[in-house]
């Protein structure tokens, strides 16, 4: 990227999320996937794109490929689950809220966390046992801000 040729990580500004393509907005940066990595131990990563920066840290990954409702474990999880069924815009989503719902029931089983934008429902709606924490990707590579909630189960 441009920004880390010409300024320190110091130097650098969030642009606006609206100036991103949607492929850039919903990219995970490296530095964001290592965290949740090392947050979690994770060993699977579920609802996350064919190309996901996931498979170079050696994670099994779980794409569009693949049904991720169908994960057997037994190995702690990240998952990306659609945000659009608890974010909101939910009245204009298509996207099903079973694989939100799904995310939650696999973390509660065998660890991990479950990602969601800032003003998701999903946590308070079918969370019990673990906790949220907010992070801004900004600060783990992402061009934009975007802050993101983060429901984590440790086991």
């Amino acid at each position: 990227m441009l920004w880390r040729l010409f300024s320190s990580p110091a130097d650098r500004v969030p642009v606006p999320v609206e100036a991103l393509s949607k492929w850039e907005r919903a990219a995970t940066p490296r530095g964001f996937a290592e965290y949740l990595v090392a947050l979690t131990g994770a060993q699977a990563a579920l609802w996350v794109d064919t190309d996901t920066v996931y498979r170079a840290l050696g994670l099994d990954c779980w794409d569009i490929t693949r049904d991720a409702n169908r994960y057997p474990g037994p190995g702690p999880i990240i998952a990306h689950p659609p945000c659009g069924p608890w974010g909101k815009y939910r009245a204009r989503c298509d996207q099903d809220e079973a694989h939100g719902i799904r995310a939650m029931q696999l973390v509660h089983q065998f660890g991990g966390v479950v990602e969601q934008p800032e003003g998701s429902t999903l946590f308070t709606m079918h969370g019990s046992t673990g906790r949220i924490e907010k992070v801004f990707q900004f600060h783990y590579g992402h061009r934009a801000l975007k802050p993101t909630l983060l429901y984590i189960v440790e086991r």
